[in-house]
């Protein structure tokens, strides 16, 4: 019958939110996920942190000469010469190469890995694998670059100034709902 189809489908949870896929494979749980995206995320930071180590020494630099300007106008008894937007002018350039670097590291890992093994190290770590709810096997590329997108690419739209703050928050709710 329908209803046991259904049962069958959404498992034996009272919620009616499914626990395993129409074939039967379990779905993941929230720590589990959250398990996988960390150990990712700390995959990628090191890559990150590795290939864009000039821009963040250069980010680094401003930051100290900022501050060191702002120390020396200050034991001077004057007000300092130096803004604020002076600040977020010469930070501009390496912090948008470091998040192009980031996104670009980040695509790569993610869609390279998801095509290959149909996992990230992180969710293969954790005993997942990604795949779509109704077809067993391997996704086409076009899926995994629009999940991708919908999971990381926002990260481009962040860098518009104020958007980026709807965009973290975007981030923290994926994040949070699985």
């Amino acid at each position: 019958s329908a209803q046991q189809s259904a049962q069958q489908y959404y498992g034996s949870t009272s919620t009616g939110r499914a626990t395993t896929t129409p074939d039967g494979a379990p779905l993941a749980g929230w720590w589990h996920r959250v398990g996988a995206y960390l150990i990712d995320m700390v995959i990628v930071g090191i890559v990150v942190g590795l290939v864009a180590f000039p821009w963040a020494q250069d980010i680094g630099r401003i930051y100290l000469d900022y501050v060191d300007e702002v120390m020396r106008d200050a034991e001077a008894g004057r007000q300092s010469s130096t803004s604020a937007f002076d600040l977020q002018g010469d930070l501009a350039r390496p912090l948008a190469i470091v998040s192009l670097i980031s996104l670009a590291v980040g695509f790569v890992y993610h869609v390279g890995f998801l095509m290959w093994k149909q996992g990230t190290p992180g969710k293969l770590v954790t005993g997942l694998r990604v795949r779509r709810r109704e077809v067993a096997g391997p996704m086409p590329l076009g899926t995994v670059v629009l999940r991708w997108a919908g999971q990381f690419g926002v990260a481009i739209v962040g860098l518009v100034p104020f958007v980026g703050s709807v965009v973290g928050l975007y981030n923290i709710l994926d994040l949070l709902w699985p």
